[in-house]
This record gives structure tokens, C-alpha cells and sequence, in this order.
């Protein structure tokens, strides 16, 4: 009779990587294209700020009666929602360059930095309340 070994971790354990890493030229373009999509991305958050700002402070009558009846102004409801909308592009914002910073020679990372980027840029516009509807 013939016994076979019972399988171990080790004799079990096979190795499939995939590899995400960019060759020389395309990673200096993967920065190159990365950076200019963020600033673009950024700067286009940063322009809607001043208009989101004057959306909310222009709130409907149903918004702006339930903000008296909370005792609160349209001042503070608008400031309260930029913020917000800011902080939370700032967070997506430093996770995306962290990303980039730390794994710019790999493709998957470059993608997973860019798509946190313009979501965080696109998500609080998606999340806000609108006025007047």
C-alpha cells in the first residue's frame, strides 16, 4: 500500500501575481495624464464652491421656514454644507495623492487614486440637498 502525505499549507499554497506595474515611458505618462486630471478635477471643485455656497443660501421656503423653526439661519445652513462638501473632497483628496505618492509606478494604484479623486470631487454634488425641489 502506498500512503500519500496528508497536503500541508506549504504543498498546497501555488503563487499567482498578477503584475500592475508600469514599464519606464508609460509610468511617466500614467503621472503626467494622473496629475493633470487632478488639477483639472480640482480646480473644478473649487470653482463650483462660490455657486454651491449661493444655491443653499437661496434655499426654498420650505427649507428656510423648518431652519426658523430649528433656530438656525440660511448663513449657518450653507456654511455648514460647504464645509461638509470640503472636508469630505479633502479626504477623498489626500487618500487619492497618499495612493499616487506611495504607488505611482503601478497602474492599478494610479486608477484606484484617480477614481477616489473624482469621487470625491462628484459625490457631495450627488449627496446635496436641493433647493427648491
Amino acid at each position: 500500500m502506498n500512503f500519500q502525505p496528508a497536503p500541508t499549507e506549504s504543498n498546497l499554497k501555488t503563487e499567482t501575481t498578477v503584475q500592475t506595474g508600469l514599464p519606464g515611458q508609460s509610468s511617466v505618462l500614467a503621472e503626467a495624464v494622473w496629475i493633470f486630471a487632478a488639477v483639472l478635477t480640482l480646480a473644478a471643485f473649487v470653482a463650483t464652491v462660490p455657486d454651491r455656497y449661493q444655491q443653499l443660501l437661496d434655499a426654498d421656503l420650505q427649507t428656510k421656514s423648518a431652519l426658523w423653526i430649528l433656530g438656525l439661519s440660511t448663513d449657518f445652513y450653507a456654511q455648514y454644507f460647504v464645509a461638509f462638501e470640503v472636508a469630505s473632497m479633502l479626504i477623498y483628496a489626500l487618500t487619492a495623492v497618499v495612493i499616487f505618492w506611495r504607488k505611482s509606478d503601478d497602474w492599478m494604484a494610479v486608477f484606484v487614486a484617480l477614481t477616489l479623486l473624482t469621487f470625491g470631487a462628484a459625490a457631495p454634488s450627488s449627496a446635496r440637498p436641493s433647493p427648491g425641489g
